[in-house]
Order: structure tokens, then C-alpha cells, then sequence
């Protein structure tokens, strides 16, 4: 791990929301914000007396402060710097001193900073009434057509996923404005655009085959199939068919009406019902290591324990323990991004008390 130089280290940037804001831009801020501080940024976010309601969000940690407790919290916010402002002419000052603004309070669109950054829940720059969150973005994206069994009501994902890929490219938006020397520039993101974006699978098959995908349950081509020990993702690509029906022991495979993708398609049922006990023979380490040995792209379902002791993760420094002034050592995800040979320790979330005066 490297400390410096960070590549954001000369920009300094406010992160503030609007009072009433909903949760998933929160989120979304917070997500954008704490990768401009990973990677070096000067980012002051901005608190009300009593702290930032991503403080009161599960899950929790065992012990500390009810302001200090929120896991949520802590890795959102990781090298960050907070201050409590309730005051006009403070907030106004740090504004004024800022390269840039991450926010989603349209009433802020005039602050000083040059370039702005603007999450909304949907196109547009007002807040909804009623609020959306994240279950309504992922209804109106379409995503939740493709989550969930046919036969039950469809499903969700899991934790904060449209709020993050709003923050990601919320934070694109940001260092390509700041890029852009001399120009100030507001740059708008909208969850729900993001979400839709993020579903472009869905718009493809409707263009290509003038259908939209819809939830397969049993009968679809790529399953998730019980193993020994948990579960594992049957997930294949064309030219992976001759070795997998090698791999299965199964010869039949190569057969019609399994030669083709559209009778692999059409017999999903039969192909599942075929491979199955090779999975449940198995254990999920079992089913990765003969995967990895064949080539193929089927992967085992991990636990966030397993992945938390992967030697993969490990060795590429996914992981970096912080150490924090109240749970003391913290094990937090690192930024995908090699710098120099080397991934950035995150500093820990700051702490409320110290964010005061």
C-alpha cells in the first residue's frame, strides 16, 4: 500500500446534501465523494448539528457511539474531513475555497466552486414527491423485470447498488469538469439514468430480438445450481460448450439438440437437470479450481467471510486494515485502481466529535 502521491491531492472539495434529501442520493454523494478522498482529494463534507443521517444507517458495529456505529457510515466516508456548519457565513467560506461541489441540493447550483456536481433521483433537478428511493428506481430502470422467479414477485438487489453506480459516475463526471481547467461547469447525474444505463442488457435484447428479457426461473440457460457446500454460477459463452460437455463427463451434450444455442436455449431444463448432480457432487472450492483448470467461466457463490480470506483478494490488496480511533482496526475495501504498483490505504471515516468547531 502507498500513501503518496494521490493523484487528486491538489483539489479540494465540499460534499454537501440537501436537508430533505433521500436516501439513495445520499448515498450516491457520499459513494462519490469517498473515492475523490481515496485517491487523495481534500473532501470536507458537511454536516448538520447531530451529525449526517448516513450516521444512524445499518449495519452496525458491535460497540461505540451511537454517531460512530453505522459500518455504512464508516465506509462511505473513509479519508474524508467533516465539519458541523450550522452557520450561513461558515458553509459560505468553505464553498468559496473549493475547486468543487458534490451535492444534491439544486438550491446550490450557484455556489462559488467551478465545477458543481448535481445528483438528482430522476431526470430533472427537483426532488419527488412523494421521495423515491431505491426500490422505485429499480422498478422504473426495469431492472426488477429480470430479478426474482417467474412465479413469485420480483426481487430487488441486494444492498445500495443504484446509488453506487450513480456515485461512480457522479464522481466521472466530477474529475473529467476539474480536467477541464478554467471552464466552470455544472455536471448533472440522474439515479434513474444511471439505473437504465446500468440495465443496457435488457434495451440490447429488445433492439436485437425485438423481446425483452424476462425472469427464466428453472428453465433459463444460466443457473445457479446447488453444490456441496453453498452454491455456484453455471454461466458459459459460445465457444466454452465442446469443453464443458468435457468437463461434465457428458458427451451427449454435443448432441441436437443441445449443438446449438438456440436448442441449449430451448432444452435449458433438461441441460440443468443433466449437469446438475456434477454440482452437487462438489464443493465450491472443487467447482473453482476445475473451472479455472478448463477455462471456463463458471464461479462458485462466496460468502463475504469467503472473500474477506480469498488469496486472490489477498494478494491483489483488495482489503486494507485502518485503523480507527474508536473500533480500532478496521478491515475496508480498497479503490480498484493500482497506482504506481500499489493500491491507497483508505484513513478512516472521521469521527463526530471531532468534526465540531
Amino acid at each position: 500500500m502507498i500513501a503518496q502521491p494521490r493523484p487528486l491531492a491538489r483539489f479540494t472539495i465540499v460534499e454537501l446534501n440537501a436537508p430533505d434529501a433521500p436516501m439513495i442520493t445520499r448515498l450516491a454523494t457520499a459513494m462519490a465523494g469517498k473515492i475523490a478522498a481515496d485517491l487523495g482529494a481534500s473532501v470536507i463534507k458537511i454536516e448538520p448539528p447531530g451529525g449526517d443521517r448516513l450516521r444512524f444507517q445499518p449495519p452496525f458495529l458491535p460497540a461505540g457511539p451511537a454517531t460512530e456505529r453505522s459500518a455504512l457510515f464508516q465506509f462511505l466516508n473513509t479519508s474524508k474531513r467533516s465539519v458541523v456548519v450550522a452557520d450561513a457565513a461558515l458553509r459560505a467560506r468553505l464553498l468559496g475555497a473549493a475547486d468543487a461541489l458534490i451535492t444534491d441540493d439544486p438550491t446550490l447550483l450557484a455556489a462559488p466552486p467551478r465545477v458543481r456536481v448535481l445528483v438528482s433521483p430522476l431526470p430533472g433537478r427537483a426532488f419527488p414527491n412523494p421521495p423515491v428511493e431505491q426500490i422505485d428506481i429499480l422498478a422504473m430502470s426495469g431492472l426488477m423485470d429480470i430479478i426474482g422467479e417467474p412465479d413469485r414477485a420480483p426481487l430487488k438487489l441486494g444492498g445500495h447498488q443504484c446509488a453506487y453506480t450513480a456515485g461512480l459516475a457522479a464522481f466521472t463526471g466530477l474529475v473529467a469538469a476539474l480536467a477541464n481547467q478554467g471552464v466552470a461547469e455544472t455536471v448533472d447525474v440522474s439515479v434513474l439514468d444511471v439505473a437504465q444505463w446500468t440495465n443496457w442488457k435488457t434495451f440490447a435484447d429488445r433492439l436485437y430480438s425485438g423481446r425483452a428479457p424476462v425472469r427464466p426461473g428453472a428453465v433459463g440457460e444460466f443457473q445457479i445450481l446447488a453444490c456441496r457446500d453453498g452454491h455456484a454460477a453455471f454461466v458459459y459463452v459460445e465457444k466454452d460448450w465442446p469443453t464443458l460437455a468435457r468437463m461434465f463427463d457428458a458427451p451427449d451434450l454435443l448432441d441436437p439438440p443441445f449443438e446449438t444455442r438456440a436448442g441449449r436455449q430451448a432444452n435449458a431444463a433438461a441441460i440443468n437437470a443433466r449437469i446438475a448432480p456434477w454440482f452437487a457432487a462438489r464443493s465450491r472450492a472443487e467447482i473453482y479450481a476445475e473451472a479455472k483448470r478448463w477455462g471456463v467461466p463458471i464461479a462458485a457463490v462466496w460468502r463475504l467471510s469467503d472473500l474477506a480470506a480469498d488469496p486472490q483478494y489477498l494478494a491483489q490488496q483488495f482489503f486494507a486494515e485502518v485503523e480507527h480511533p474508536v473500533h480500532g482496526k478496521l478491515t475496508l475495501p480498497t479503490l480498484p485502481v493500482v497506482w504506481n504498483g500499489a493500491r491507497f490505504t483508505p484513513a478512516p471515516a472521521p469521527a463526530l466529535e471531532a468534526a465540531r468547531g
